[in-house]
């Protein structure tokens, strides 16, 4: 590898030779950069580039799972998409995204947010938040038999919890500040 600096940390150079064990052809790992202006990072399928450091820039992988980014202002404004990744981030007014099967929305950041998700594929899972723990929801449910009673937690701080199990046992506790 061989590295190089220009007036530290402003100005980089760097250039890393793939390991012993990747396949033959694989390009080396480069970065280059004059900060706050310009960087780029390219290597065996990946490229990231920066305009105006860290604001505005993109990010392409195209392996082993394909993902592009777009940031516009970032980290306000971005857009992203690949396999088993979704993210749409317009802050603080609305925020999406799906990784790996978590769905997780910001409206108004941190006034609202609400998330989906699946543990083991056995219990869905969604949580509702005000203020992010003022007011506090979840439900759960058995994936596959939306008949069943869900079980739900509450918690509204510093006043009130309250539990179901689904099964017919409910828990409430007033003043509950933890």
């Amino acid at each position: 590898s061989r590295h190089e600096t220009y007036l530290w940390p402003f100005g980089f150079n760097a250039i890393k030779q793939p390991g012993a064990d990747a396949p033959p052809g694989t390009p080396p790992r480069r970065d280059v950069g004059v900060l706050p202006f310009y960087t780029k990072s390219t290597g065996p399928h990946h490229i990231n580039e920066d305009y105006l450091w860290p604001f505005f820039g993109y990010t392409d992988i195209t392996a082993p799972k394909a993902y592009q980014e777009r940031r516009y202002f970032w980290p306000f404004l971005l857009q992203g998409r690949g396999e088993g990744r979704y993210v749409n981030r317009w802050a603080p007014f609305y925020s999406h995204s799906v990784v790996q099967g978590y769905d997780k929305r910001w409206i108004m950041w941190p006034l609202v947010r609400q998330a989906q998700w699946s543990d083991d594929d056995r219990v869905e899972r969604t949580r509702t938040q005000f203020l992010y723990f003022l007011y506090w929801n979840e439900v759960q449910r058995v994936v596959g038999r939306p008949n069943l009673p869900a079980a739900e937690l509450t918690h509204i701080l510093p006043l009130l919890c309250e539990w179901d199990n689904g099964a017919g046992r409910r828990q409430w506790q007033f003043f509950s500040p933890l």
